[in-house]
């Protein structure tokens, strides 16, 4: 995901550079590529936000183009 990131459009920079990634951040980064976060309910019952598998590898696969 780093490759993913460092390169985003209009983002430059190095996978040192997200070693204090955010969530907030990693938002931004993966917004223009259409990869957004969703809400997850765990068994216990605790929620958790969380991104589609599906959704980062089509943002891996446009990314190699």
């Amino acid at each position: 995901m780093f490759t993913l990131c460092a390169s985003c459009p209009g983002r430059p920079g190095t996978a040192e550079e997200f070693a204090e990634l955010t969530q907030r951040r990693l938002a931004g980064l993966l917004a223009p590529y259409q990869v957004h976060s969703r809400d997850v309910t765990l068994p216990d019952g605790r929620r958790r936000k969380a991104y589609r598998r599906t959704a980062l590898a089509a943002a891996r696969r446009a990314h190699r183009r």
